[in-house]
């Protein structure tokens, strides 16, 4: 599903997914499936699962995204077993640190045009923790906010922030590592000066 001009990337991620289901029921009532696995990336799908028409179908789910498994255990729906690989070292450890130093090398140029920048990060799971400590070794001042108590967890008091609004307001560079498109709106009109 294409994206639709004006609107948040999850609405089109929503059309994608119903037309995923439909093919996926269609595709049971022609065939005897008694399984299905869902390797799913923020939990989208898994949370869109239509039970009522897999009644006889056992379902799991693979879940690569701490985001993911946040959902999960913040939503209200039924969801079945899943695989938490969001939680392996291999992810939390290797993977994020790889991801923010491709990050920090993107956003170097950018740093380099006013010394006494100010960046603030939004999201503070593995990656966005990861991201966090690289500016702070190369002597960056940091920022940080997460929507989410869980990610919170074990991060330093310093740089903590209250609000979005408060680290577009603050910071210079405004990095987000929470998984989703947090800049739309509100919070992106309040911005003033060159961010």
């Amino acid at each position: 599903v294409s994206m639709k001009i004006g609107l948040a990337y999850e609405f089109s991620v929503q059309d994608s997914i119903k037309i995923l289901w439909d093919k996926v029921l269609k595709h049971t009532k022609k065939v005897a499936i008694s399984k299905i696995i869902i390797i799913d990336d923020g939990a989208d799908i898994l949370t869109n699962i239509p039970w009522k028409e897999l009644e006889d179908i056992d379902v799991v789910g693979v879940e690569q995204t701490t985001r993911g498994i946040v959902r999960l255990d913040e939503s209200y729906g039924s969801s079945p077993s899943v695989i938490n690989v969001a939680g392996c070292a291999l992810k939390k450890e290797i993977e994020s640190q790889f991801i923010a130093e491709g990050i920090i090398q993107e956003i170097k140029s950018l740093a380099k045009k006013n010394e006494k920048n100010k960046i603030g990060v939004l999201g503070t799971g593995n990656i966005g923790k990861k991201i966090i400590d690289c500016l702070r070794e190369l002597g960056n001042s940091v920022n940080s906010y997460d929507f989410s108590k869980f990610n919170a967890i074990g991060l330093p008091s310093i740089g903590s922030i209250s609000s979005v609004s408060e680290i577009i307001e603050k910071n210079d560079i405004i990095i987000g590592a929470t998984g989703k498109d947090f800049l739309r709106g509100v919070v992106l009109d309040k911005a003033k000066g060159e961010k």
